[in-house]
């Protein structure tokens, strides 16, 4: 359709639901199926979608047609607007799914490739009970406290990267991910934490459905010198 690019992982499958794949192409796809659980649900539903549209049968399709755009029916004929009807049919109903699929499995991914940050790092100084009371709320999940709490801790500290990097993840934590975003960016370059911001940036971008973004973000994380994020961000490439 004009204006619109189909998803070329769509496209590819319905070729190969259709047998239109090379056996290079085909052995490809067949490959990837093996350890791909999101594209073997997508290829349900294409095969799915696909397989109720050719058991209408053509004539039946054709009948439907006319009555849609009011072109009279001809065996053997049909409308160039109903052709289209037809074909944009099939492209919104797959390709709304396609849309839904892709960004539930995408939260998924996330989820299952979140890090859980055990705890407040220790930090030295005057202000230590108040950390260890941080520190208390977190590990007890009391994110309302915690979230005061480090607040708190800014109003004193407020270029204190390890508390900055924090107050993200408490945020995102309760579910404020748009704040939390902005607060993960605020963590500055220099920070021992600035890895971590980054991966849970491209945590969010996936969230959202981005892709492009989270994809830009992991490639760069998988050098860094923090050793569980560089493994994160490696192998969540490998699934996108």
């Amino acid at each position: 359709m004009e204006g619109h690019e189909m998803d070329p992982r769509l496209e590819r499958t319905i070729r190969y639901v259709e047998g239109d794949l090379s056996p290079a192409e085909r052995e490809d796809f067949e490959r990837q199926l093996l350890h791909d659980e999101q594209l073997r649900e997508e290829l349900a539903a294409v095969r799915s979608t696909l397989g109720a549209l050719h058991h209408l049968g053509e004539e039946r399709l054709r009948e439907q047609l006319r009555r849609m755009d009011g072109t009279p029916s001809a065996k053997g004929g049909g409308s160039g607007r109903g052709v289209w009807w037809a074909a944009a049919a099939v492209l919104l109903l797959v390709a709304g799914w396609w849309g839904w699929s892709t960004l539930h499995a995408d939260e998924r991914l996330a989820e299952d490739f979140a890090f859980r940050e055990p705890g407040l790092p220790v930090l030295m100084g005057p202000a230590q009970l108040r950390m260890d009371a941080i520190m208390n709320a977190y590990k007890q999940d009391d994110m309302t406290t915690t979230a005061r709490l480090v607040q708190e801790a800014l109003t004193g500290s407020p270029a204190n990267d390890t508390l900055l990097y924090f107050q993200a993840v408490v945020t995102e934590r309760v579910g404020d991910h748009r704040s939390a975003t902005e607060q993960f960016r605020a963590v500055p370059a220099y920070s021992a934490f600035a890895d971590r911001a980054a991966y849970q940036l491209a945590l969010m971008h996936l969230r959202s459905g981005d892709r492009a973004q989270a994809k830009a973000l992991l490639e760069q994380l998988g050098q860094s010198s923090d050793a569980p994020v560089a493994d994160r961000a490696v192998r969540l490439l490998e699934r996108l």
